[in-house]
């Protein structure tokens, strides 16, 4: 459960962080970029297993690329939900995906680490 929380904060931060340092990706206010993180990651707890089981062969094929064009999608998808926060194109929505990804991986470590 630990863990979960400490991914979501990571999945918060990276959004925020990708709406002040990439171009591609306008925010009126961090309110909002943070309130885009948080629906994010209740759609990577909720969805992103599903989108991956549907996926499974092409993610194995294409040795991982689709699952991360599945999170992109999602993140274009949560973004278009929150009014003032829009990404210029998919190439910015795959590179906040990566960005997401590898912040949720290190908030994980953290979260796996921080064991009281």
């Amino acid at each position: 459960m630990r863990r979960i929380i400490w991914k979501s904060l990571g999945t918060v931060a990276a959004v925020i962080g990708c709406s002040y340092y990439l171009p591609g990706i306008h925010c009126e206010d961090w309110t909002q970029a943070a309130a885009a993180g948080m629906l994010l990651a209740a759609a990577y707890l909720l969805f992103r297993p599903v989108a991956r089981i549907l996926v499974g062969a092409f993610n194995l094929a294409t040795l991982g690329l689709v699952g991360t064009i599945v999170d992109a999608a999602l993140f274009m998808a949560c973004a278009g939900k929150i009014p003032g926060l829009t990404v210029d194109g998919f190439h910015w929505a795959l590179l906040a995906a990566l960005i997401v990804n590898a912040a949720r991986i290190a908030f994980g470590l953290v979260g796996k680490l921080n064991r009281a």
